[in-house]
């Protein structure tokens, strides 16, 4: 799917290694080991992986292309375990903004309430939206390379999505983001 997305608008996409995100902050270098460590405690004591369902159809933000988690095998399971990762990880954060909040301006008094605790105000517990990112900076309609007018909400429609298509999460990682939220590279992986 994302190839052929790819293909339609090729301006640098950034590198993207499929995932779905379960919390997002900006570590010191040197805090990274730690935080690998205790992670891997709560991981051997709370092994959970769930089996996921996905969508049979793409979502387009007009920023990026989602497909997005139907259900879950075990979402009470999935929620408790979404946040004590938030939990664990929260206390690692820097004290410095990630780039992705100190763009965005105009915060409500919630956001900024969220982003004084965890440093970001997306996927917490309570808001957790399972999805993988196929596209990102999808922007609006626009000509592709070959000057042909491409509208984006077709494009998607056109992409066959397999229905109901289930999957087992196989491992949790910690990755390197890049300025979208994609994941550029694996960091550290518990298998």
């Amino acid at each position: 799917m994302t190839r052929r997305l790819i293909a339609h608008f090729p301006e640098n996409p950034p590198k993207n290694i499929p995932h779905i995100s379960l919390f997002q902050l900006k570590i010191e270098e040197s805090r990274l080991p730690e935080l690998i460590e205790n992670l891997g405690v709560f991981l051997k004591k709370n092994p959970f992986l769930p089996t996921l369902t996905m969508r049979s159809s793409l979502t387009d933000t007009q920023e990026n292309i989602f497909w997005t988690v139907e259900r879950i095998d075990d979402e009470t399971n999935l929620n408790d375990f979404h946040k004590s990762i938030v939990e664990i990880a929260a206390a690692y954060r820097s004290s410095e903004l990630m780039e992705q909040v100190r763009m965005l301006r105009n915060l409500s008094l919630d956001q900024r309430e969220k982003v004084k605790n965890y440093g970001i105000f997306w996927g917490l517990p309570g808001n957790l939206n399972p999805h993988i990112t196929l596209f990102y900076d999808s922007g609006v309609d626009r000509k592709d390379q070959n000057k042909t007018f491409i509208s984006i909400k077709d494009l998607i429609g056109e992409i066959a999505v397999t229905p109901g298509i289930v999957f087992k999460a196989q491992s949790l990682a910690i990755g390197k983001l890049g300025r979208s939220g994609n994941v550029e590279k694996i960091l550290y992986k518990f298998e």
